[in-house]
């Protein structure tokens, strides 16, 4: 059976590169995925949850940005992705993850644990909800969010928890293009801007893959995000 040792090169061409101590974590990370009861990730074998929840998830680094001593938010993280990753090869992240699932909530906080991390903070809850306190809103220097929903309707999931000057990474797939052009008046109404578009380089990983990276340029409205469920039911622009 392939082990994270037989990933290693594909780790350093994320960006980032993995000393032993990292790569022990990994390997619990892996086997904790493995025998969890529920369906932590939608990928099962060996192979594809390290590439494509692992490596994928330490692509974003390919975004450009160091998140050393910055205060993340990774909202959507289902079983920690990307923000565990990220934190694994870069420990003074301050990070934060949100997950809605109570059972996702209690894998990531056991996982902590046997991971030995810390500074990282497990929060169960809706995006709409958490955006609306005064603890989180605007309080967030970086964003993750990947798989969550459209660009759209993500953009006011996300940009409520960051600082103006702050930047926004999604991770997004081959219809990235229809996504963004969707985004114009999401982007206007909440004070975001995108600033580039990377185009993940990862061996053994889908070549469709991107970053798209927003800027917040000013605060975002009071009212935003809307109560729960009204982000998805009637996306802005849509």
């Amino acid at each position: 059976m392939c082990t994270i040792d037989d990933y290693i090169n594909e780790f350093k061409e994320t960006g980032s590169s993995v000393d032993s101590k990292e790569i022990e974590k990994f390997s619990i990370y892996l086997l904790e995925l493995m025998k969890a009861e529920m369906n932590i990730t939608s990928h099962s074998s060996v192979k594809d949850i390290i590439r494509e929840n692992f490596l994928d998830s330490l692509s974003c680094l390919q975004a450009g940005f160091d998140l050393s001593g910055k205060k993340v938010i990774d909202i959507g993280t289902g079983g920690g992705f990307p923000g565990l990753p990220l934190k694994i090869v870069i420990d003074s992240i301050n990070l934060h993850l949100l997950e809605a699932t109570g059972k996702k909530v209690e894998f990531l906080k056991n996982l902590i644990k046997k991971l030995s991390l810390s500074n990282v903070y497990v929060h169960q809850g809706r995006a709409e909800d958490f955006g609306q306190n005064s603890e989180f809103r605007e309080n967030f220097d970086i964003a993750f969010s990947r798989a969550v929903a459209g660009l759209p309707v993500l953009l006011e999931y996300v940009l409520p928890f960051i600082k103006t000057g702050g930047i926004f990474i999604a991770q997004k797939g081959k219809k990235f293009q229809e996504e963004i052009d969707m985004s114009g008046e999401a982007l206007n109404i909440l004070g975001g801007e995108i600033i580039d578009i990377k185009t993940v380089n990862l061996p053994g990983v889908n070549t469709d893959k991107k970053l798209i990276v927003i800027k917040k340029i000013s605060p975002t409205p009071v009212k935003y995000p809307r109560r729960t469920g009204m982000p998805l039911k009637r996306p802005l622009g849509g």
